[in-house]
């Protein structure tokens, strides 16, 4: 982090440490103000301007003259980008209302005006150590409050958007009618008589307890059980009269 590494290094470290490992901080640091080493705000910006001047020019001649066609046929560049990102804003609609040719220089100038102002504040964090550790408060604060945000704002906006799709899915499946027929077997309401009772009719007699039809009167009086259960009693007095037959 550049602003940490230039206030440890200019405000945490020793005269003698500077002298030996950083000897040009310490000509600056300890310069008097007549002297040749003793930059002042527009000296920076002169020292500053230039290598910032070599690197914008460069870019504009290599990427955006040299490879015009490729950004026409849709190619974005960092230009581009925040030509249509910052539309609707005052500062780009400010460089859409300019001429075609002009978009880019304007453009370039606006990225100069905005890295002088940055540029401003840094003697002020270099010549004072209470005004460099205010800002390393500042940013850091700054640093941990987007953080904080973007946990919240990313992953807990993706878990609601999960436990709504769950909602949804459990709401489905409840209404669904295959859902409720499959629930219901194994339980006393899906036994054969029902609720409704053998027939399915509401008028009948019969609970969600009753496990069969009603038996019926034989010839002598007989109590003979009908459909599945009569089937069941037959099969038992085989049983018993097998037995019976042994016996004798």
């Amino acid at each position: 982090m550049p602003c940490a590494t230039l206030h440890c290094i200019v405000h945490l470290l020793s005269r003698e440490m500077l002298e030996a490992q950083f000897p040009a901080v310490a000509s600056i640091k300890f310069s008097q103000p007549g002297d040749p080493q003793h930059y002042t705000l527009g000296a920076m910006i002169i020292w500053v301007t230039l290598p910032y001047a070599i690197w914008q020019l460069s870019y504009h001649f290599l990427i955006t003259v040299r490879k015009r066609s490729k950004i026409a046929a849709g190619n974005p560049t960092s230009f581009t980008f925040l030509r249509k990102s910052y539309a609707k804003n005052p500062l780009g609609k400010f460089v859409l209302s300019c001429p075609d040719s002009l978009q880019e220089p304007v453009f370039m100038c606006i990225q100069y005006i905005y890295a002088l102002l940055t540029m401003v504040p840094c003697p002020i964090w270099f010549w004072y150590r209470w005004a460099s550790a205010a800002f390393m408060m500042v940013v850091f604060a700054w640093a941990s409050w987007n953080g904080a945000t973007y946990y919240i704002d990313v992953f807990g906006r993706r878990m609601e958007k999960e436990l709504n799709a769950l909602r949804n899915e459990v709401q489905r499946m409840t209404r669904s009618p295959s859902l409720e027929a499959t629930s219901n077997i194994g339980s006393p309401v899906g036994s054969p008589a029902g609720p409704s009772g053998n027939d399915g009719s509401a008028d009948a007699t019969t609970t969600a307890l009753d496990l069969g039809p009603p038996a019926s009167q034989g010839e002598k009086g007989e109590v003979r059980p009908t459909g599945e259960g009569s089937a069941a009693a037959a099969i038992g007095r085989q049983t018993a009269g097998g037995e019976d037959v042994k016996t004798k």
